[in-house]
């Protein structure tokens, strides 16, 4: 797997997916107090972020599964993660969090659809698997290590929050690759 440009793709943008959602859910309840909302509410609205991922775990590999290519359900889930961030820079803290929600959830079961839609074999879709997922989480743990570094560097959210969006912005540019109609196996033979 490990030459093959796709697995990479898919093990970045699992890496990327799993970073935000550690992040967020590392740091978002702080982050909610530092602005002045009760800890017990911060509680509450980190809870509907998760409630808000549990639809969209179902909705998306449904809707991928009938799709040759997937490079326009990753838009869509990247657009829900920046529309959700960037709520954080408003007064709208509830809606940031579902909308963070809706993305972390569908981006989740793209992300594992995609170790079966990329492979063409039950082997291949073996071996992409656990490299993505071995790459992916590595790449994941340095995520909210990064936004309480900056945080207490910057003594601000907002050097955090413009980390997420480069998050996004990573996994949108590597999910776009993966997206794509390929296998890996067709890589690993040219």
């Amino acid at each position: 797997m490990s030459r093959s440009k796709l697995a990479w793709m898919v093990a970045i943008m699992m890496g990327f997916q799993s970073m935000l959602f550690s992040t967020t859910a590392a740091w978002f309840p702080a982050l909610m107090v530092d602005r002045g909302i009760d800890p017990k509410i911060a509680g509450f609205y980190l809870m509907l972020n998760q409630f808000a991922q549990v639809p969209m775990t179902f909705i998306f590999p449904v809707i991928a599964g009938k799709m040759k290519a997937q490079r326009i359900l990753v838009v869509i889930v990247s657009s829900f993660f920046l529309i959700g961030y960037s709520l954080l820079f408003t007064d709208y803290a509830l809606m940031a969090m579902i909308f963070a929600g809706l993305g972390s959830g569908s981006a989740f079961s793209i992300c594992m659809l995609f170790c079966s839609l990329r492979a063409r074999t039950k082997e291949g879709s073996i071996a992409l698997s656990g490299f993505g997922q071995s790459v992916g989480y590595l790449i994941a743990s340095i995520g909210p290590f990064m936004m309480g570094y900056l945080h207490d560097i910057t003594d601000s959210w907002t050097s955090g929050i413009i980390l997420l969006f480069v998050m996004v912005v990573i996994f949108m540019i590597t999910g776009i690759y993966a997206g794509s109609n390929r296998v890996v196996e067709d890589e690993q033979l040219s």
